[in-house]
């Protein structure tokens, strides 16, 4: 931990103490998650940076896609320069442009013809701005993890996954410090929400079971969740 880490780590502190509280407000129904009025799957981390998620929105919307079932996606739309809900694709066609939906959103349009996308920061309103406008079988949450304020029926987390031990934290994972310091949205005792966990990336995961293996005896200390991995080179 460098100089600048240990200044920060009252922040740290902080932040990990307003997600405690946050999270307990759920856990004991003072804050209520709300249903979006179609089964929902939310893709989500526990880290900024690239994790994969993205893509694994995409994969998981495209395979319900060919189960027949009419998907929307909802995701807040970060960075965007907009507010509150907006149409991404109407499923034969992009509607709105990138910087009122952000980059991510419009990626995934891009790459999902017949599947809806729509961003909003609060995800309930905006299910319910889709549901006025499309008949919807499944809801895809994009980093849904933690919007807890959307109810979900499958929370599944993205890990990246590099080929290196990720138990010793060579890679940064399963040991980087929360926010400001390090990586980490959340401790890895949160875990414990999710039903199944993703590596996503696993493109040397053949070549390398031990590893795999000894990730899953790690995670197993913090969820009892299915662990599986997806390469989508």
């Amino acid at each position: 931990m460098n100089a600048l880490q240990i200044l920060l780590l009252p922040l740290s502190w902080l932040y990990g103490a307003g997600v405690a509280v946050r999270n307990k407000s759920f856990d004991w129904g003072i804050f209520q998650s709300r249903p979006l009025g179609a089964p929902t799957i939310s893709i989500g981390n526990l880290m900024v940076g690239g994790t994969g998620k993205t893509p694994l929105v995409a994969y998981v919307a495209e395979y319900l896609q060919r189960q027949g079932k009419r998907v929307a996606i909802l995701s807040r739309g970060y960075k965007r320069e907009s507010a509150g809900f907006i149409l991404v694709s109407d499923g034969r066609r992009i509607v709105a442009g990138g910087m009122e939906s952000g980059d991510e959103p419009q990626e995934l349009a891009k790459m999902l013809p017949g599947v809806i996308v729509g961003v909003d920061e609060n995800r309930v309103r905006g299910g319910q701005k889709i549901l006025q406008q499309f008949p919807v079988d499944v809801f895809v949450l994009d980093d849904g993890f933690q919007h807890r304020g959307a109810k979900r029926d499958l929370d599944i987390v993205a890990i990246p996954f590099s080929g290196k031990s990720q138990v010793d934290g060579s890679d940064g994972f399963l040991s980087s410090p929360l926010l400001p310091v390090g990586r980490q949205r959340e401790p890895l005792r949160n875990l414990r929400r999710a039903q199944h966990i993703v590596l996503t990336g696993a493109r040397t995961l053949k070549s390398s079971p031990a590893i795999f293996q000894e990730f899953k005896e790690r995670v197993r200390q913090y969820t009892i969740a299915d662990v599986s991995a997806v390469d989508y080179g």
